[in-house]
């Protein structure tokens, strides 16, 4: 498919599209408003339209996709990627799936900590999902141009991990300065045990695999369960991930962190039994998927090194002024997802990546978490708004 090099519109004329659909293959005969178009063509479509720079990144994958011909099926066909480099303007022209697809859970559900999708739609996304990473499972281009393939900026070599640390001993410095009384010195103590080691991880192997690939891929890296869209179809297995803006080679388990952890509570994590079967269902179909040197150890530890690093993101969000009910409820959730992971996987070997926090005398720092954590918002105050 090759791409068109054309201005971008005000709006979508009938014109210009058929011009966009001719030059992407899609349309050989016939008009946008004719007759005698074919029935394959597509009938709905969604013109995405950035400013300013605005999210380009998602411009250039889908750029990267079509130079390639590369097809998924969790992935929107798109049929124009075009970028203006003097006003800044972008665009992207892709299949309209709104009268076909709704989100598995809104926003709304998901910050009320309500966000546990339909079993079938969970099982369709972690397939969807691992197949999306297996078709970049240790591409020879990982850690290079373009873009899209370099390593996620939090640990792209060691000088930039070195300053994601940096950034993250800022952000808690300046999260402890603002007024969150609210918050318990129990968490508190987590943070700042997390926050002492991070430092470490580069050389409990993250730079390792960093430096190798071994074992990573492309994610998503936004991967809310707010990225996806399900088929309102009963029974149609048809799920789509959108909204390319922060594409990057990584581990896996970072897109499935965000999936999972973000804002599932501790009941519906542990007691009910969801991310353990999800982590399982995904790591099957991955192994179905042609990944086939991947261990379910490997993944739980992953899963583990990147809960470490994901932490710290509510901190982030408070600082940056989002809004209480954002990232409180996500502190809520990823902590004592946190603080399970490292106490179940990550114990101190020369073959671990990541060594455990949690000696004996701290398993008390742990449950008071936990169960601070289990009852907020019902028996404590919130935040300020």
């Amino acid at each position: 498919m090759r791409m068109l090099p054309v201005t971008l519109p005000a709006r979508a004329e009938p014109i210009w599209l058929t011009s966009a659909f001719r030059a992407a293959g899609v349309l050989p005969q016939g008009e946008v408003i004719g007759s005698d178009a074919p029935t394959t063509a597509p009938q709905a479509l969604l013109l995405k339209t950035l400013s300013n720079g605005a999210d380009s990144h998602e411009v250039e994958w889908y750029r990267f996709l079509m130079k390639r011909g590369i097809a998924l099926p969790m992935l929107p066909t798109c049929y124009l990627a075009i970028a203006d480099p003097t006003s800044g303007e972008s665009a992207l022209l892709l299949d309209d799936l709104s009268t076909t697809h709704a989100l598995p859970v809104s926003r709304a559900d998901l910050l009320a900590l309500n966000g546990v999708p339909a079993q079938a739609d969970l099982e369709q996304m972690l397939v969807a999902l691992a197949q999306f990473h297996a078709a970049f499972w240790e591409h020879p281009d990982l850690g290079s141009c373009p873009e899209q393939f370099a390593v996620r900026p939090w640990y792209r070599d060691e000088a930039h991990f070195a300053r994601h640390v940096e950034r993250r001993q800022r952000e808690w410095a300046a999260f402890v300065a603002a007024d969150h009384d609210w918050l318990p010195p129990a968490i508190r103590a987590v943070y700042a045990h997390a926050l002492a080691d991070l430092p470490h991880l580069w050389q409990r192997g993250l730079g390792e695999r960093v430096s190798t690939m071994r074992a990573m891929t492309i994610t998503h890296g936004d991967c809310y369960l707010t990225q996806w869209l399900c088929s309102c179809a009963a029974g149609a297995v048809s799920v789509y991930l959108v909204d390319f803006d922060a594409v990057s080679a990584n581990y896996a388990a970072y897109d499935l962190v965000y999936m999972l952890a973000t804002f599932w509570t501790w009941a519906q994590r542990r007691d009910a039994g969801h991310e353990l079967a999800a982590l399982k269902l995904y790591h099957d179909a991955l192994e179905a998927a042609g990944v086939k040197e991947y261990r379910w150890e490997q993944l739980c530890d992953d899963y583990t090194l990147m809960l470490w690093l994901m932490i710290f993101d509510p901190v982030h969000d408070a600082v940056a002024g989002s809004a209480a009910s954002y990232w409180q409820p996500k502190m809520m959730c990823l902590v004592p997802a946190y603080l399970e992971w490292t106490a179940a996987y990550a114990t101190p070997s020369a073959n671990q990546p990541v060594a455990g926090i949690l000696r004996n005398a701290e398993r008390r720092v742990m449950l008071q978490t936990v169960n601070f954590c289990a009852r907020w918002p019902s028996t404590y105050p919130t935040a300020p708004a």
